[in-house]
């Protein structure tokens, strides 16, 4: 091997090994994680000023007379697979203000979630700084869709099939109620 080879093999992986700790959950965080609780106290831990609700309570507000914004920020593909009925996406929080600024009668309360609860809390923490009332789903779409709550797929008919995110997370989620994923 000459010595440009060697530099790029090098390279490439401190790359990996800088991929690998990028963000709030490294593979060891990931791998630490084994079940829905655990998940639900990484997040709570990770993010101690989001505040939460659970499944249940979501499904309470649904059928209550609150004015309520559902809102899923897990990547299109995603939520392309299935959502929680009437979610609205977006990936980006300027995104989610330009429309609450539209909007003539704005929700007292908007429930966020991605997968496990991990996104939707960051995003909660940077939305929270122009947005009041955001609440964050407890063990996100993995917990509602374990649950048996309802949910939707892209044509709004109904689905029982979530995106897995990847196979590390996607072992929180039932068996039954994985998507295939590339």
């Amino acid at each position: 091997m000459n010595k440009r080879t060697i530099i790029i093999m090098a390279g490439v992986f401190l790359l990996g090994l800088a991929l690998l700790g990028i963000g709030e959950c490294s593979y060891e965080k990931i791998d630490s994680i084994r079940t829905m609780e655990s998940a639900i106290t990484a997040v709570r831990a990770d993010f101690p000023t989001v505040k939460s609700v659970s499944p249940k309570a979501l499904r309470l507000y649904q059928t209550s007379s609150v004015p309520l914004l559902i809102l899923d920020v897990r990547a299109k593909e995603e939520f392309d697979v299935s959502r929680l009925p009437g979610a609205v996406h977006f990936e980006k929080t300027k995104d989610l203000i330009d429309f609450l600024l539209r909007q003539k009668e704005k929700p007292d309360t908007i429930v966020v979630y991605g997968s496990l609860g991990f996104r939707s809390a960051e995003f909660i923490e940077v939305a929270s700084k122009g947005v009041a009332g955001l609440e964050n789903l407890e063990g996100g779409i993995f917990a509602w869709a374990n649950a048996g709550m309802p949910l939707e797929d892209s044509q709004g008919d109904s689905t029982t099939l979530v995106h897995p995110y990847n196979k590390m997370w996607g072992r929180l989620l039932d068996k039954e109620k994985r998507a295939a994923i590339e």
